[in-house]
């Protein structure tokens, strides 16, 4: 436990609209900084603290924060380590070492907002569509999906992104971060981007009291101990996040977005991020997407992805992880429920490909 060097977060600062965390990793030092935040200063240690915590459980450190933490945020942050662990048992517990310091009080009476974090992807709508009557705002964070420094495909998506807001009559709030200067190098971002996720509904404490993240897969798909614990809120007792969409499968989720008709043509799921496409159509997020909407018969309902599945190119790309194995699966067996066989037969194909890993 802890075999790596230890990650230490040496000092956090923070102005009215912006909050840095720098981090000490072996003998390097690295800043992180979000700008477009709302903070309040006395939790700005626990936002970093969670993304030192994560990329702690990736890559065997334990994490020292020499500004206190308080017992509820570590309450917190310990759950979600139960619940990474039970879906990826290679990675290891990372412990965290701090003086405690008062759990936060919400101010009474509470009328901060709610805010979800929105890609214009498929869980971005369908979370707006089962919880909009309690979302006051829409998140979107430039260097999350993008690296900040991309500022013309940065520019694109938030273009897109802007669109669908507009479309669906919600506030766009847009957040900006360095955080995955900091991250790549060691961590996935596929399963690091929790630390950032965190992170970005504590800094907004000042005007949030939660930020929504929709869930990527259903509770059906889980270890017990994840899908109870990941129901709990992630922060601390003033602001956190929440994990909400988590009984509906993708492909049920894809289908009800494509009848809704909202994202017919600013649908994104694509982590290509080639300039001047919404979805480049030929990666595996891609063509999966193409693959549900056909076995649901929705392909033609939305217009920014490719008219047809290139069965081929669908059976290449093995899934590996469980939850692409899961979505691969839920496609299947709705292509054939509804008769499309050649379909079936091709993410028969692509499931066979490879061995799963955790």
């Amino acid at each position: 436990m802890g075999a790596g060097p230890t990650i230490v977060l040496e000092r956090c600062r923070s102005t009215d609209s912006s909050a840095t965390g720098r981090f000490r990793v072996g003998g390097t030092t690295h800043t992180v900084r979000f700008d477009g935040v709302a903070p309040v200063p006395a939790d700005v240690p626990e936002a970093f603290a969670s993304i030192g915590r994560i990329m702690g459980m990736e890559n065997d450190q334990r994490v020292v924060s020499i500004p206190p933490l308080s017992r509820a945020f570590r309450r917190s942050i310990d759950a979600f380590e139960d619940v990474h662990l039970s879906l990826f048992p290679h990675h290891f517990a990372s412990p965290i070492h701090a003086l405690p310091r008062p759990s936060p009080r919400p101010p009474e009476p509470d009328g901060r907002r709610v805010a979800a974090f929105f890609s214009g992807g498929v869980d971005s709508f369908d979370l707006l569509a089962e919880h909009g009557d309690r979302i006051d705002d829409l998140l979107f964070v430039r260097g999350f999906d993008v690296v900040l420094h991309d500022t013309e495909r940065t520019a694109e998506v938030l273009e897109v992104v802007q669109e669908a807001a507009d479309a669906v009559g919600k506030p766009l709030l847009v957040v900006d971060t360095d955080l995955r200067d900091f991250s790549d190098p060691t961590c996935d971002w596929t399963w690091f981007v929790y630390g950032g996720l965190i992170a970005t509904a504590m800094l907004l404490g000042r005007t949030h009291r939660e930020v929504l993240c929709a869930a990527s897969v259903a509770d059906h798909h889980l270890p017990e101990v994840a899908v109870r614990r990941r129901a709990e809120p992630f922060g601390n007792d003033r602001a956190h996040l929440r994990i909400e969409g988590r009984q509906r499968t993708r492909v049920e989720k894809l289908a009800a977005v494509a009848a809704a008709g909202q994202a017919a043509d600013t649908l994104r799921v694509c982590w290509q991020n080639h300039p001047g496409t919404v979805n480049c159509g030929t990666c595996p997020k891609c063509l999966r997407t193409s693959a549900a909407l056909a076995a649901t018969g929705s392909l033609p309902l939305v217009r920014t992805l490719p008219d047809e599945v290139d069965l081929e190119l669908l059976a290449a790309h093995p899934a590996r992880t469980r939850s692409d194995r899961a979505y691969l699966a839920e496609i299947r067996d709705v292509a054939l429920a509804n008769g499309h066989r050649e379909l079936a037969a091709a993410l028969d194909r692509a499931l066979a490909a490879e061995p799963a890993i955790p």
